[in-house]
C-alpha cells in the first residue's frame, strides 16, 4: 500500500492461501512475517518499509496481529470452530507445508474448557501420519493434505478402518475423515 508492506493484508492473504490450495505461498508469507518481526524486536509494525523496518506515522503497530493469529490458528494449525464453542470442529493441520513433522496444538476459549488439543506426528519416510485429539467437541472433520507425489490414502480411527473421502482444493488434495467425539487417534497411511 503506497509502497509499504501492510500486515493487515498479509495475515488475511495467508489464511486465504491456506484455505484455497496455495499452502506453500501461505507458509512463505508467515516466514516473511517472522523475518519482519525479527528486524523489529519481535513486534509487528502497522506498516513496513521495503527493508523490513517500521514505517513511522502510518497504520498503528500491531493492527495486523489478529489477522496473522487467525492465519496461524485456522490456516497452519488448521483448527476451525464450525459451530459454537468448538462443539463442531474442522481440524486441518497443514504442518507438512512448513516442514514440521511433529508438534502439538491447544486452542480454546478462555478457562471454560471449550478447546481443541491435538498431537501431530508425520513420518516422511513411511508417509504415515498420526493425529491424537482431545477436547470437548462432539463432531469433527479431519482434513490431511496429501504429500507431493502421493495418489491415495487409507485411514484408521481408534483402531478401526475408516472411509476416507478425497477433497481437491485447487492444486492440493486432502484426505478427509468425519467423526464424532473428541478423544481420537487417527492414523493416515499415504500410498
Amino acid at each position: 500500500m503506497n509502497g509499504a508492506i501492510l500486515p493487515l493484508v498479509g495475515g488475511e492473504l495467508a489464511k486465504a492461501a491456506f484455505q484455497n490450495g496455495q499452502e506453500k505461498y501461505a507458509v512463505d508469507i508467515l516466514n516473511r512475517l517472522d523475518k519482519i518481526m525479527e528486524i523489529n524486536n519481535r513486534k509487528l509494525p502497522g506498516c513496513i518499509n521495503h527493508n523490513g523496518t517500521e514505517q513511522e506515522e502510518a497504520v498503528p503497530n500491531e493492527w495486523g496481529q489478529a489477522a496473522f493469529v487467525s492465519a496461524l490458528v485456522e490456516g497452519l494449525a488448521g483448527v476451525v470452530d464450525k459451530g459454537i464453542q468448538f462443539h463442531s470442529v474442522e481440524i486441518s493441520p497443514r504442518w507438512y507445508f512448513a516442514g514440521v513433522n511433529e508438534t502439538s496444538v491447544n486452542v480454546g476459549y478462555g478457562n471454560d474448557g471449550e478447546h481443541v488439543i491435538y498431537q501431530y506426528n508425520f513420518n516422511p519416510k513411511t508417509k504415515k501420519l498420526i493425529l491424537t485429539t482431545e477436547g470437548k467437541f462432539k463432531n469433527y472433520t479431519a482434513r490431511f493434505p496429501f504429500p507431493e507425489g502421493i495418489k491415495s490414502a487409507s485411514g484408521i480411527v481408534n483402531g478401526k478402518k475408516t472411509t476416507i473421502e478425497t477433497d481437491n482444493v485447487n492444486g492440493s488434495k486432502y484426505a478427509v475423515i468425519k467423526g464424532k467425539g473428541s478423544k481420537n487417534t487417527i492414523e493416515i497411511q499415504f500410498h
